[in-house]
């Protein structure tokens, strides 16, 4: 896919709409996010971004959950996709911690905040016009508007963290899809490359940073719940589990836990 680089007049556009959206306040963290996802190999990312000339870059109007690397030279962000990932990080941290907190093999519904922000997530993904944020849910912007926010948003930038690796490892490996069912070997081995060229990055060194666990814990986390939100994604998009470009994200996922 060739690179349209915004007009001056499209940026203002996107500038007016990030700064109605519930996460702006995130936005700029999200665009530091793969540095903030490994502290300890900061130098290192800023160095390959610039040898490369990566830049990340904001794209809206467009609902689709848009994470796509462009031209070696360009990681494209949908604006929407963005508000959609933190309502999934939210959700299903929300959800995690329910599990975690009730005994094995006990069915329990989720309260409707967490059901309504769910919909809204996987609604977004079918329709070409942007539906508001729900009332009555979270929202990164209000923070009395629901508990665990903080940690949503730590979530988030996780996730955010591992989903731009993988596309900078498209990138770094120069990666090149094979048109049509008979590249589907070549291109899933190039996603499960990228998979794991993301989850080292944030993984192999981390101890240089800090030796609590719980960095750990919560980089593996961000990077599964990413892995899942790509699923669902596909999943309420109506779209194959298991496509010509793209592996079934079980099999992505059961390569991480590996």
């Amino acid at each position: 896919m060739s690179d349209i680089t915004p007009t001056f007049e499209q940026m203002k556009e996107i500038e007016a709409r990030v700064a109605l959206s519930p996460i702006t306040s995130l936005i700029r963290n999200f665009q530091g996010s793969p540095f903030a996802g490994a502290p300890e190999r900061q130098l290192e990312l800023d160095r390959m971004m610039k040898d490369l000339g990566v830049r990340i870059q904001m794209s809206w109007p467009g609902t689709a959950f848009k994470f796509e690397a462009v031209d070696d030279r360009f990681v494209r962000v949908g604006l929407c996709a963005l508000e959609r990932l933190w309502a999934y990080a939210y959700a299903y941290y929300k959800s995690y911690l329910l599990v975690g907190n009730n005994p094995s093999a006990i069915f329990f519904n989720r309260p409707p905040q967490i059901v309504n922000l769910l919909r809204w997530a996987h609604t977004g993904s079918n329709s070409p016009i942007e539906n508001p944020w729900p009332t009555g849910v979270a929202r990164p912007d209000q923070p009395d508007s629901g508990d665990q926010i903080s940690s949503a948003n730590e979530i988030f930038l996780m996730m955010s963290a591992w989903i731009l690796l993988h596309e900078f490892g498209h990138i770094v490996r120069q990666d090149r899809y094979e048109e049509g069912p008979e590249g589907r070997d070549h291109n899933h081995a190039i996603e499960f490359a990228a998979d794991s060229w993301a989850y080292r990055f944030l993984l192999n060194q981390w101890q240089l940073y800090s030796q609590q666990s719980d960095i750990f814990l919560k980089r593996g986390i961000g990077i599964a719940f990413a892995i899942f939100i790509l699923s669902a994604d596909r999943f309420y998009r109506g779209g194959m589990m298991n496509s010509n470009t793209h592996p079934h994200p079980v099999d992505r996922l059961l390569q991480y836990f590996d």
